[in-house]
């Protein structure tokens, strides 16, 4: 006769994915275009806060602004800072290839968690890359 402990396991429910609500990231996006230059520069960076992301921002814009030999000896220079936005350069109203320039902003989005596909024709011909 057997007077042991038996311990019966109760079953747990199996795991159904919970909706996550989408999350928000900011995204720093940094442009900068030399003096007579062909090619311009784009860097982006991404950030959980707004906070963060405006240091950053600050940051690399005064570190662009003052890198740039070019704007630093400019009799007209130019550094204009708003709140999601930063515009610096010299000769503002000359034309973009004889200048240098340059900006920072941010913007907020959200994380996808999957793709959508809209707006992408689909194609036959693998050799054909026109739409």
């Amino acid at each position: 006769m057997s007077t042991g402990n038996s311990q019966v396991k109760a079953k747990t429910p199996a795991k159904t994915p919970a909706k996550t609500p989408a999350k928000t990231v900011w995204v720093l996006s940094m442009f900068f275009s030399p003096y007579k230059a062909v090619e311009y520069s784009i860097e982006c960076r991404s950030f959980v806060s707004r906070k963060l992301a405006q240091e950053a921002m600050r940051r690399e814009a005064r570190r662009l602004y003052k890198n740039s030999d070019i704007i630093q000896e400019a009799e007209d220079k130019y550094y204009r800072e708003y709140e999601t936005e930063i515009h610096f350069g010299e000769s503002e109203d000359g034309p973009d290839y004889r200048r240098e320039f340059g900006y920072c902003e941010i913007k907020s989005t959200k994380l996808e968690d999957k793709e959508s596909g809209d707006e992408v024709p689909s194609s036959t011909d693998e050799d054909s890359d026109e739409y």
